[in-house]
């Protein structure tokens, strides 16, 4: 018979796609409700959210359940979606810093710069339009593992979307989102912008009416970057009703025990 489960899943769903706000915001509402919930009770001995598994150990400890498989997953689960929550804000950061060093143009400057997109499943960190050339962005950082091969992929897609526009120079501009040079030829938030005006020969390739027709196309094809959370909540609700489930029956039934002075049974894992 399956046990009622004690909370409502307000996080992420397995399959399901979400923006990078969009997850860390639900898998935070989730480690709230589940929060509240293990204060009510077990009481207030947890302090952070980065310490809740431990808690929970702690918990399952006092219950004699300490060990268990159903403890084991759900700690494991819960230590995955607070590592989530931590790449996935690095990787917000990340696109922060570098739409901001992107955004540094100077008086008169002709250059347009769309972040944070995805066309027919690529997704683009940014892509720069200037009178000299389009340029493909691409920021590897610690929460993105970024290639040479994966910059020369989007630049192809990129070409191949942008077919009408044949005589347009593509270029593609790896972006170190730590600040430091960690191969020849990566771009910083500091020289990003100059290294893509090297590019210019003094001669204009694109016209201001073809740059805002580029411009266009991207936009209208262009969708939300949306990824799968490797973290699903609504499993989490049911592992979690299981360990409190078995806590309250471990704790009930240690005091029948108690109370009539019944011998105490072997411990066979239910979870």
């Amino acid at each position: 018979m399956r046990r009622k489960e004690i909370l409502s899943c307000i996080g992420t769903e397995k399959g399901k796609l979400y923006t990078r706000e969009e997850i860390v915001e639900l898998l935070l509402g989730m480690q709230d409700e589940i929060i509240r919930d293990y204060r009510s009770r077990f009481g207030n001995d947890l302090f952070n959210r980065k310490y809740f598994a431990k808690c929970l150990e702690a918990a399952a400890g006092r219950s004699g359940i300490s060990g268990s498989r159903g403890v084991r997953e759900l700690t494991r689960e819960l230590e995955m979606m607070n590592e989530t929550i931590r790449l996935e804000r690095q990787r917000i950061s990340e696109e922060d810093r570098s739409q901001r060093a992107l955004g540094r143009t100077l008086p008169g400057e002709e250059m347009e710069v769309i972040s944070g997109f995805s066309v027919k499943g690529t997704d683009y960190d940014a892509v720069v339009i200037t009178p000299y050339g389009v340029f493909v962005v691409e920021v590897a950082g610690a929460a993105k593992k970024g290639t040479k091969e994966l910059l020369d992929l989007k630049e192809l897609l990129l070409r191949d979307t942008l077919k009408s526009h044949p005589n347009v120079p593509f270029y593609g501009v790896m972006l170190s989102a730590d600040g430091s040079r960690s191969a020849e030829g990566m771009s910083t938030f500091d020289t990003v912008l100059s290294d893509i005006r090297s590019y210019s020969d003094g001669t204009r390739h694109i016209a201001a009416k073809e740059m805002a027709e580029i411009s266009g196309e991207l936009r209208e094809v262009s969708e939300p970057v949306k990824v799968e959370c490797p973290v699903d909540c609504g499993k989490i609700v049911r592992e979690y009703s299981m360990f409190v489930n078995r806590c309250e029956e471990k704790k009930k039934s240690e005091l029948l025990r108690k109370l009539f002075g019944l011998p105490k049974k072997p411990d066979v894992e239910t979870v």
